[in-house]
């Protein structure tokens, strides 16, 4: 399952990231902030189900840009992800930290709805894009290696 978020709305780049900071305090798992700029800011996601503490299990970017007439476009997504195998074999793979995600995802869209009632949210759910691959050697999730590196 793949889950990010799509909103249009009139609040500027300061509310748009206190609504961030909002939708982060009630998701459970350790959430560091690891690139910050006014319009870009990306957190990784640690929870108990990590193999070694220090690895990241979701990395994903909260991107905001100016639209017209003077309203914001507000944009997450996944930038990686460490998968985890069933117990069967070929049994589905888990993306660790999905649920924390999720559950951000959702709270930013109700703190911007209720902060902007004229906002347009759009919660995006569905299987991963096209172009998004597994390494099976590191175990993760992310746009081909070739478009990292362009």
């Amino acid at each position: 399952m793949w889950t990010g978020i799509d909103i249009e709305t009139s609040l500027n780049p300061e509310q748009v990231q206190l609504a961030v900071v909002e939708a982060l305090v009630g998701v459970k798992g350790k959430i560091t902030l690891v690139a910050d700029s006014p319009l870009l800011r990306a957190y990784d996601i640690k929870g108990s189900e990590t193999i070694f503490s220090t690895t990241p299990e979701l990395t994903f970017d909260v991107q905001i840009s100016d639209e017209d007439a003077g309203r914001r476009a507000v944009r997450t997504h996944i930038m990686r992800a460490l998968l985890k195998s069933g117990s069967l074999p070929f049994s589905a793979k888990k993306m660790l930290g999905h649920k924390a995600y999720t559950k951000f995802v959702q709270a930013l869209g109700a703190r911007v709805a209720q902060a902007d009632p004229s906002a347009r949210v759009t919660l995006r759910e569905g299987p991963m894009p096209d172009g998004f691959v597994l390494d099976s050697l590191t175990k993760r999730v992310g746009p081909p290696r070739s478009a990292v590196r362009g």
